[in-house]
Parts: C-alpha cells; structure tokens; sequence
C-alpha cells in the first residue's frame, strides 16, 4: 500500500520516473518537481528517504524532523549531524552503495507504526530539532562562536 511522493527536480527525474514505470510503481509515485511547498509534502509522509551519495549539511532532514516525520538517509555529508539519534531515524551504513532492501524494511517499518508511536516520535523529533536548529538557536550559536 506504499505511496512515494518525490519532490525536487535534477538530472536523475526521468530515470526515477522511468524507474517506477519499470516497475509498475507509477500509479503510486507523485513527481511534484520543484516547489516552494516542501513542507506541505513532507507532512504528508510517514518517513522521509535521503538516498544520496554527496551532501553538506542536508536541509531537508532537519525540515522533515520539524514537522515531526522520521527519516532514513545515508551517511552522506552532514547526514549524522542532522538526524536525531533516535530510534525511529536510521542512517544507512554506506552512501556509495545504498542497500536497498534495508532503507526499504526501515522505511516499512515507519509506516506501519501505531497511531501513537508515530505521534510520540513526532513529539520526540521536533523537540530535538527544535532545540538545535530554529532560528534563535543557531543564531545565539554563531554570536557565542564569532563573539
């Protein structure tokens, strides 16, 4: 009963979109392309993959622990910087060759959660990224490293 929404847009879209076709995947995958509405996308996940093999600090997982959605990335970049430790995140154990069939049964595993556990981890991870990275937080960071 899996749903994939995709949101971005790169050089890698038309092989993701033939990918899903391949598969018969296609009526289950949303393509939204680039958006100012990230966050409207997010919400609607029960978790969020981050499969990628090059990154600084990636954006989007401090966005989605925000608004309170579990992530499973690789260990690219700042990857490990920016997911709680928490046991509903889960960092893969390699970006150059991402084992599939374990992001798959993490990502399963987060969208078959209890209605309260998913509500709890919620609680959980915007807490956590709330006290280090909102606004006044990295803001009295940087006075107290640049002082």
């Amino acid at each position: 009963d899996a749903r994939f929404i995709l949101v971005g847009s790169g050089p890698l879209r038309a092989a993701a979109e033939d990918f899903a076709a391949r598969l018969d995947l296609a009526p289950r995958a949303l393509f939204v392309g680039r958006t100012p509405h990230v966050g409207f996308w997010i919400e609607k996940m029960d978790a969020l993959a981050l499969t990628s093999r090059h990154e600084g600090l990636p954006n989007v997982l401090i966005e989605a622990q925000m608004l309170g959605v579990p992530a499973v990335t690789t260990p690219a970049g700042g990857a490990a910087d920016a997911v709680a430790p928490l046991d509903c995140n889960f960092i893969l154990p390699e970006a150059a060759d991402v084992d599939a069939a374990l992001a798959a049964d993490h990502l399963a595993s987060l969208a078959n959660r209890d209605g309260d556990s998913a509500l709890a981890d919620a609680s959980r991870l915007r807490a956590w990224a709330r006290a280090r990275f909102a606004v006044d937080t990295m803001a009295e960071r940087t006075i107290d490293l640049f002082g």
